[in-house]
């Protein structure tokens, strides 16, 4: 091993990669996600998880960084490289105990260090290179042309266009709204308001999409009734709308879910579409307002949304019930994406940047038909490009020991969060092995996965659906 490094050191500064960036960092990156796929094969304890994922990442990124500032014409330290990932890390990551592995991930930055201090950092000028032979890969390191089209953005256009929620679906729901709020007005005692939420007003919802909505009741000074912030008060007040729709006719199959956040869930009667009613839970209002107003700032955004959560749902992990992502979170990890991943960003930090826009009271919330923000991007990928580079990041470059925040447009350290209660007292939500703010309550969007084998089972699908488009056999 040490012998291997001092000559990969040496070979480091006739490096030529700087103008042939793109071509290696293929190469590269197909060796990192080899070397992701075999540790996640490994069967490390739930501690070392995160750990495990993201040492390809730190990998990758240092190589990156090594071949930017490299600056003469040989390409033996590539050779090298190639052949020190292949034949010492992935062989030796299935062989690597809990504690050895803590040890040699310790030891990556000294030796990203050591190997950026071995190479000249000033960037040569681009200069055609002939076809190099590398570990048998044909491997082309002059500029390529750019493609004519982007079939891949046709596919998903195709398939947004298909799956999106039609109006006339939309229109069925205001109406289905407004008869609820009729009836339950006339017969609750309470002064009552009813809100759609969710998918069905942000642009992302699917034809096949629940009508969600929240029950918004008030006391006798006209503000939020807090005597429907304990679950057996949601429960009992659910319990008590249930009978209400029922001896009206206005529900079929209807029982009340005493999930972390209790629901009603019925088939209304006339269109048999499926409801979903919770109480009180008035972040799930602004929430909808929010990512409403993000998906009017590009029309990338419902659309990549969208085609991300079906992608979610075909590869089963799209389900809080069964220990993986909600489509809530897969959408804050969309927006997280083109927000603070994304160079120029897709959309902008709405929360930090335009906060006026989202009060407190949701009676002051408006949905606009069209953006109110003097916002223009000025990223220029396609919805096939945006696709493919969600899942290199979320596969090779994103740090699962973290916290997604779109609300602070960074990522969040655990430690810091550990300890914050969430709006239900649970302190345990941050320990799970994918953390996602939610922006207005702070709680952990993705607190359903505590599981180590689903974690892992939702980490490999992103990787097997990387390595496709990759090799441009992906299909929707």
């Amino acid at each position: 091993m040490l012998s291997l490094l001092i000559s990969f050191l040496t070979s480091a500064a006739n490096l030529s990669i700087a103008r042939n960036v793109k071509r290696c960092q293929e190469l590269l990156d197909s060796w990192a996600l080899q070397l992701a796929q075999t540790l996640l094969s490994v069967d490390f304890a739930r501690t070392t998880i995160h750990i495990t994922l993201n040492y390809p990442r730190v990998l990758k990124i240092s190589i990156r960084e090594m071949i930017a500032n490299c600056n003469t014409n040989s390409v033996e330290g590539l050779d090298l490289m190639v052949k020190y990932i292949k034949e010492e890390l992935i062989p030796k990551a299935k062989g690597l105990t809990n504690k050895a592995y803590i040890k040699e991930r310790a030891m990556e930055r000294p030796i990203t260090q050591m190997l950026l201090n071995a190479v000249m950092h000033r960037k040569a000028e681009p200069v055609m290179t002939s076809i190099s032979k590398v570990n048998g890969l044909n491997m082309s390191l002059s500029p390529e042309p750019q493609p004519l089209e982007d079939p891949l953005t046709r596919i998903l256009e195709e398939v947004y266009e298909r799956e999106k929620q039609p109006d006339v679906v939309y229109q069925k729901k205001l109406t289905i709204r407004q008869r609820l709020f009729l009836l339950l007005s006339r017969e609750m005692k309470e002064k009552i308001d009813l809100y759609l939420i969710g998918s069905s007003l942000t642009h992302n919802g699917s034809k096949n999409s629940d009508t969600d909505l929240c029950l918004v009741i008030y006391d006798s000074a006209d503000k939020l009734d807090e005597r429907y912030e304990s679950k057996e008060a949601m429960l009992s007040k659910l319990e008590e709308v249930k009978t209400i729709l029922e001896s009206n006719g206005m529900a079929t199959n209807s029982d009340v879910i005493p999930a972390i956040v209790p629901i009603l869930k019925f088939n209304e009667s006339v269109s048999g579409i499926e409801v979903n009613i919770n109480v009180d839970r008035v972040v799930s209002i602004r929430n909808t307002h929010l990512m409403h107003t993000y998906s009017l700032m590009d029309t990338r955004v419902p659309k990549l949304i969208l085609t991300v959560k079906l992608w979610a749902k075909k590869n089963d992990i799209n389900s809080a019930y069964n220990k993986s992502l909600t489509s809530y979170s897969v959408a804050l990890m969309v927006i997280h994406f083109l927000q603070d991943v994304c160079n120029p960003p897709v959309v902008p930090n709405l929360l930090k940047n335009y906060p006026t826009l989202f009060v407190d009271d949701i009676r002051e919330l408006r949905l606009s038909t069209k953006p109110s923000i003097p916002f223009k991007s000025r990223n220029v990928d396609s919805l096939g490009q945006l696709f493919t580079k969600f899942f290199e990041y979320y596969c090779l470059e994103f740090n699962y020991e973290k916290v997604i925040s779109i609300k602070y447009g960074a990522l969040l350290d655990k430690e810091i969060l550990r300890y914050r209660p969430s709006t239900y007292g649970r302190m345990s939500q941050w320990k799970c092995h994918i953390c996602i703010e939610e922006p207005f309550s702070g709680d952990n969007t993705s607190h359903a996965v505590h599981n180590c084998q689903m974690f892992k089972e939702i980490v490999q699908k992103f990787l097997n659906t990387y390595q496709q488009l990759k090799e441009g056999s992906f299909t929707f």
